[in-house]
């Protein structure tokens, strides 16, 4: 028996077919992004690490360039940036200014520390062991972090005296407190002084986007053999 044609019932079924495959697609494709841009970074990460005095006559700076720093911490000033948060712990990220041996100063970020059970008082923050120095110098590896999105607009610092809480890890925002080279420098986990971190390069994984493309075909199916459910089922 023929099926009965009903105009609003296909309107309905094929917009919604049409949405599912177009997020499907959408979600293969941002996958594949990710697994390139991965590869890319996984690469990167390998080259030999650049001097921070190298940086300025390079044509561009990349977000995960690997340097190398000689020279030591500024201990008097310490920036704790707010609302971190690792393996369900709150807590800060390090920053400290490092003044490397070509008199460029950068700010390093070691790594988490947990906050203590009252937010008026500051955690300690670990030293860097006297041992890790040769000749009263560090020898550091790091890789240049490039913030995507700018931090909030009130940098605002919640106490006169180091270690300030901050907001953002900008140096731009901190340069009324200290020069700084316009880019973090995330420190490498096997360097001195580094801590605890979960720095993810994603905040979605290809797997997952390719998931919800499973999904979305699903759905598409989904409806497409209810559709015919219904035009079918209308004729008995």
């Amino acid at each position: 028996m023929a099926a009965k044609f009903n105009w609003p019932m296909t309107f309905f079924s094929l917009f919604f077919l049409l949405l599912f495959l177009y997020l499907g697609y959408w979600q293969i494709n941002r996958g594949q992004e990710k697994e390139i841009f991965i590869d890319e970074d996984i690469l990167r990460r390998k080259q030999p690490g650049l001097t921070i005095s190298m940086l300025p006559q390079a044509r561009m700076v990349i977000d995960g360039q690997p340097i190398v720093l000689e020279g030591d911490y500024d201990l008097e000033t310490i920036f704790l940036l707010d609302n971190r948060v690792l393996n369900g712990h709150v807590g800060y990220e390090v920053l400290m200014p490092f003044k490397d041996q070509s008199g460029i100063v950068v700010l390093l970020n070691r790594g988490f520390v947990p906050m203590t059970q009252s937010r008026h008082i500051l955690p300690d923050i670990p030293s860097v062991p006297i041992s890790d120095r040769v000749d009263g110098k560090l020898k550091l590896n790091g890789n240049i972090y490039i913030q995507r999105r700018p931090g909030p607009e009130q940098n605002f610092i919640e106490n006169n005296v180091s270690p300030f809480v901050v907001q953002s890890a900008e140096p731009h925002r901190l340069e009324h407190i200290l020069a700084l080279y316009p880019h973090v420098i995330r420190l490498n986990a096997a360097s001195p002084g580094a801590l605890p971190r979960h720095w993810p390069l994603v905040t979605m994984s290809p797997d997952r986007h390719f998931g919800y493309a499973l999904t979305w075909f699903s759905m598409a199916l989904a409806i497409t053999v209810a559709y015919l459910f219904f035009i079918f089922r209308a004729q008995e």
